[in-house]
């Protein structure tokens, strides 16, 4: 049985919703992208890490129309790893593998002795991303970047 404070674990959900395929790692994030259907300045579209990102998918695309459009925010992901790193469950099955392996036993000690710092310090280094897969007359073009932090 979970823990109330362990982070919630990705759970793939897919639809087509609005002649879209839309793909996202929790249930929750697809109600979101329902719910704010019908109130377009609380939709992504309107976030300004979005906007950024769009505006560079659509100049890099030349003006062919994209087969696939892909949005990241990397801190969102590696918040779910940080939050289970410092859970205590996590930290206790680590105390416990490391009686056994070698691994665990050098990573349980790195972490004792190097507390992780705030998920914030970590978070400055992570910029949102986007990719797009184009289809044009020589073939399958796909492109992937992430935005600098200034």
């Amino acid at each position: 049985m979970r823990r109330p404070d362990a982070p919630s674990r990705p759970l793939p959900c897919f639809a087509v919703f609005n002649d879209y395929l839309i793909l996202t790692t929790h249930q929750s994030l697809f109600e979101k992208v329902v719910a704010t259907a019908e109130k377009p300045e609380q939709s992504l579209a309107a976030a300004l890490d979005y906007k950024l990102v769009a505006t560079r998918l659509a100049r890099r695309s030349g003006g062919k129309k994209a087969a696939l459009l892909g949005f990241q925010r990397p801190d969102e992901g590696l918040r779910f790893v940080y939050e289970m790193a410092l859970s205590e469950q996590t930290r206790q099955q680590l105390k416990t593998q490391a009686d056994r392996n070698p691994l665990f036993r050098t990573l349980d000690a790195a972490l004792e002795q190097h507390p992780l710092p705030p998920f914030e310090v970590l978070q400055r280094y992570l910029a949102p991303g986007g990719s797009m897969l184009v289809d044009d007359e020589t073939g399958l073009h796909y492109t992937n970047f992430t935005l600098r932090r200034k």
